[in-house]
């Protein structure tokens, strides 16, 4: 009896060792401020610049009642690392930066051709960066972009985690980049972020994303149009709908493209390597300027087969731009591996000038579900 005493008191004193140090992890709301978005960017001088933008909760009156609303401010530091220099934010803070909310990373470009390796170290070493942290690239000024107000988002975080999110736009996280960095030359696409000036107010700039950085052993080599951007997309099952717009006899068609489906076959043959790539898809026509009848069966076809054309020409110019550039964003090699593991191994250290010779084959398949209203 007494030794299940003791027994008893020594689990329980284990138990609460063990919520004390849980509890000691925890940080006071009241000692931290919150950042939702971060930026990297490398000086003229070799220092690592870093932006944060932080949360900052304001309570205002509205109808008599104290209602929580939002705001946020922009705060840089440099140093020689990364760490230096949002270390060297942190000292201008009266509280200590929570970064578990921070919604996107934004990557000069500079940086990203020159150091890429040092900042996705960083940010998996740092347990506080989530791994669905999107990730970004631009050639604008970062703290321009920071201190973006959008009209219906917080803050310009918020805003280009929505633009990852949506339908047709590539998102790259840091996972996918963590993941990525195992393969082979360590190839991956990440959108890039721009500014353009608004039809109705020149100084008013506007973020969008129009393009998309390609690496290569972390680094950045070269850049894809945002409407070739679907080709990765594409053949990685990630992409799902966008708006299309084809040409019969002079008159514009616009549909909207929709379960896009794709299934990968590789093949080695005599020492040539070959993948052939069958994609699927539906569509809705949301926009008819022709006099054609849409429901008549040849008609449709005529359509799909245009579509059929515009798709395999995206894919395949997005192919060459890739194996020009030998960034596997593809991948490829994982494909081939699953049916050829010891082809792969030999080739590994050498993928990217294998890669940059396979023969990719593209069948289309694309069928018209719905012609909309007819308003005649």
């Amino acid at each position: 009896m007494r030794f299940h005493k003791k027994t008893l008191l020594f689990v329980i004193s284990l138990l609460v060792l063990l919520s004390v140090q849980t509890f000691a992890d925890l940080k006071e709301i009241n000692n931290i401020v919150i950042v939702t978005a971060t930026g990297l960017d490398l000086k003229s001088n070799g220092k690592i610049e870093a932006t944060v933008q932080l949360l900052l909760p304001q309570i205002a009156p509205i109808n008599g009642q104290e209602n929580v609303q939002n705001k946020s401010t922009v705060i840089s530091g440099s140093g020689i690392t990364i760490s230096e220099a949002i270390n060297n934010i942190e000292r201008k803070c009266s509280r200590q930066l929570f970064r578990g909310h921070n919604r996107a990373i934004i990557i000069s470009e500079k940086l990203a051709k020159n150091h890429m390796n040092d900042v996705i170290d960083y940010l998996m070493r740092f347990r506080e960066y989530r791994e669905r942290t999107f990730l970004f690239v631009t050639d604008r000024s970062i703290s321009s972009i920071l201190q973006y107000s959008p009209f219906l988002e917080q803050n310009s975080g918020d805003l280009l985690m929505k633009y990852s999110k949506k339908n047709g736009n590539l998102s790259a996280t840091l996972l996918n980049v963590a993941t990525q960095n195992v393969k082979p030359s360590k190839p991956y696409i990440i959108p890039i972020i721009t500014t353009y000036s608004s039809n109705n107010n020149v100084q008013e700039k506007l973020l969008s994303i129009s393009r998309s950085a390609i690496f290569v052993n972390n680094k950045m080599v070269g850049t894809m149009s945002h409407d070739l951007s679907y080709g990765p997309q594409i053949l990685n099952n990630t992409f799902w709908q966008t708006v299309y717009s084809v040409t019969l006899n002079k008159s514009k068609i616009g549909l909207n493209i929709q379960n896009v489906k794709t299934k990968l076959k590789p093949m080695i043959r005599n020492g040539h390597w070959i993948i052939t790539a069958r994609v699927s898809g539906q569509g809705i026509i949301f926009e008819d300027s022709t006099s054609q009848d849409l429901l008549d069966q040849k008609t449709q076809r005529k359509i799909e087969y245009l579509v059929e054309k515009k798709m395999e020409l995206t894919i395949k110019k997005s192919v060459i731009l890739s194996q020009n550039l030998k960034s596997d964003v593809f991948n490829f090699y994982t494909i081939f591996y699953r049916k050829y593991p010891l082809e792969c191994l030999q080739v590994k250290s050498s993928w990217n000038d294998i890669f940059a010779h396979i023969e990719v084959i593209i069948n289309t398949k694309f069928q018209i579900t719905h012609v909309g209203i007819n308003q005649q």
